[in-house]
């Protein structure tokens, strides 16, 4: 790997009081989502340092909330947001209308902090996390590193399924290196990382995340979206810090993004 992985605890100089603050309040800041519902599935919505995975099947709007939370994370506090675009999904008109300003130039100011780079491979995906790490240790520093709050990767599925099965075999361990920069990106940097998967049914009809066993350890956070007919629910299956993961939750996609019957 091409970066420390350890470079915050590796300080040498006393650190004074305001720094201490500021990596503390970083580390346990929350991203709402922009959708009331969703935030109070999530218990205020993602926090920083989680590895996050996005469930569902196709036109469940797993894209539509990953550029919906680019929107949302840029237009606060100046922060950034990287889009790894595995399947071709990422849509800047759509993303220009996710945007809560009004004033153009407001609007401007948050889609240049938005950063897309297509990955139509599983080693390009790790080239670009891999330039992530190295990019946010780098002195001098790139604003648009120092501002980074979240990444999107959509999605694993698109370039993990291709590699495993058959005679295939080192594709479970790219799948895995890829996972470790996941976590080591997230809680090294403190960022939202977070990927789309698609589902698998089992025998007994259960709705689960592709890429098997190994990967379900990956997330700290599994939100399941569905949708039946014309309803679309939004659900925990994983979480290390939401007391009641069962609960569902319904939304609507609408022009500004998420929104659900208690906002309307």
């Amino acid at each position: 790997m091409a970066f420390s992985v350890g470079f915050l605890r590796d300080d040498v100089f006393p650190i004074v009081g305001t720094e201490l603050l500021r990596r503390f309040l970083v580390s346990t800041s929350v991203l709402p989502t922009g959708c009331l519902a969703l935030d109070r599935l999530l218990d205020g919505g993602l926090l920083a340092g989680d590895v996050v995975e996005l469930v569902g099947s196709t036109a469940t709007g797993k894209t539509q909330l990953c550029l919906l939370l680019c929107a949302v994370a840029c237009s606060r506090d100046s922060q950034c947001a990287l889009y790894i675009d595995c399947n071709a999904n990422f849509s800047g008109v759509r993303l220009r209308q996710l945007v809560p300003e009004v004033d153009e130039a407001k609007v401007n100011d948050v889609l240049r902090r938005v950063r897309c780079i297509e990955a139509h491979g599983i080693f390009r995906v790790i080239e670009i996390l891999e330039e992530v790490g190295t990019k946010m240790i780098q002195i001098p520093s790139d604003s648009f590193y120092d501002n980074l709050k979240l990444i999107i990767i959509d999605s694993v599925a698109a370039v993990t399924s291709p590699i495993l099965g058959g005679q295939q075999i080192q594709g479970h361990k790219l799948m895995m290196d890829m996972a470790r920069l996941f976590k080591i990106l997230a809680t090294e940097f403190n960022l939202i990382v977070m990927c789309t998967n698609n589902v698998v049914y089992g025998n007994d009809g259960e709705v689960r995340p592709s890429l098997g066993k190994t990967w379900s350890h990956v997330p700290s956070t599994r939100l399941l979206l569905e949708m039946t007919s014309s309803r679309r629910t939004a659900s925990i299956t994983k979480s290390s810090r939401v007391k009641a993961p069962s609960e569902k939750v319904e939304f609507f996609i609408c022009e500004k993004g998420f929104s659900c019957r208690e906002e309307n």
